[in-house]
């Protein structure tokens, strides 16, 4: 408890983890391309105060405006590119993994990692993997 003035009161700070509960937000391009567009010319502080935007956030936007006109122009705006990610090394096993997975989570099944661990490595053989 403080005093200021003869007057006691409580100083409440923010809870370290308030911000980090916090859902993480996704824009689309498109949204990020208006937003960088109307941003020009204006303020930015004020502009992000506004738009209730994060001021990194939103100068990240403006570095990246190129990048982000051609993939709207192209038309993949909202597609992640093909090909990205870690590639499996054994596609067809990785085919009938996936395949198991979703038979036994159709029946209401409980897949746990050490079941699919236990079912890859029993499949393993006939795919020429020795492990």
């Amino acid at each position: 408890m403080m005093k200021l003035n003869g007057k006691s009161f409580v100083k409440s700070f923010p809870h370290p983890q308030d911000k980090m509960n916090a859902r993480r937000k996704s824009y689309s391009i498109e949204y990020k391309e208006g937003m960088v567009e109307e941003s020009l010319g204006k303020n930015l502080i004020a502009f992000c105060k506004e738009k209730k935007l994060d001021l990194r956030m939103v100068r990240k936007w403006r570095a990246d405006y190129d990048k982000l006109s051609q993939q709207v122009e192209k038309g993949n705006a909202k597609k992640c590119e093909c090909g990205l990610g870690r590639q499996p090394l054994f596609s067809e096993l990785e085919d009938v993994i996936c395949e198991w997975v979703a038979d036994r989570r159709a029946k209401a099944l409980v897949v746990h990692k050490t079941d699919i661990q236990a079912f890859a490595l029993a499949n393993a053989p006939q795919f020429g993997i020795f492990p």
